[in-house]
């Protein structure tokens, strides 16, 4: 409970790094991660593009329905989504898919820069879609399951 009372001290990379430690560790201390999403919340317009991902990620492996950090994290991304690499975008889609977070704003933003690394790895853009020579065999995965899961959510509750 130490980190709690230190919790307004913290970085937005210590928050982060905190979350990622406890999705790693699988552990579900409530009123910890309420204190780092109020935390991260506070600081929200400090996040970078890999803290907004790995937070997203982290919630989302312990299945822990933040609303208010999670509609905020998905403002941010939608905003900042033209920095993202691929990592952060497949990150962040596979986050909110697997926590069943219905964010169409933020599939469709996730879906541009999807199509535009598609187009050209190196530089988002105007291009055909006839490669994917050079994308992460992981990251198109969770990205296209990301797609499927929140287009099909009805499917999901069966």
């Amino acid at each position: 409970k130490e980190a709690l009372r230190i919790q307004t001290e913290l970085t937005t990379q210590e928050v982060t790094n905190m979350c990622w430690a406890l999705a790693k560790l699988w552990c579900h201390d409530s009123s910890f991660l309420k204190a780092l999403a109020a935390q991260a919340m506070e600081h929200a317009d400090e996040l970078n593009k890999q803290e907004i991902s790995v937070m997203a990620w982290a919630f989302a492996t312990l299945n822990f329905r933040h609303q208010a950090l999670l509609g905020n994290l998905g403002m941010h991304a939608i905003n900042r989504m033209s920095e993202f690499g691929e990592l952060e975008i497949s990150n962040t889609a596979w986050a909110f898919a697997r926590i069943a977070v219905r964010n169409d704003r933020l599939m469709n933003s996730i879906s541009d820069a999807s199509l535009a690394r598609a187009r050209d790895p190196g530089v988002p853009g105007p291009g055909t879609v006839d490669s994917i020579e050079g994308l992460n065999p992981n990251g198109i995965y969770s990205i296209v399951w990301s797609s499927w899961r929140t287009g099909r959510a009805q499917l999901m509750a069966s």
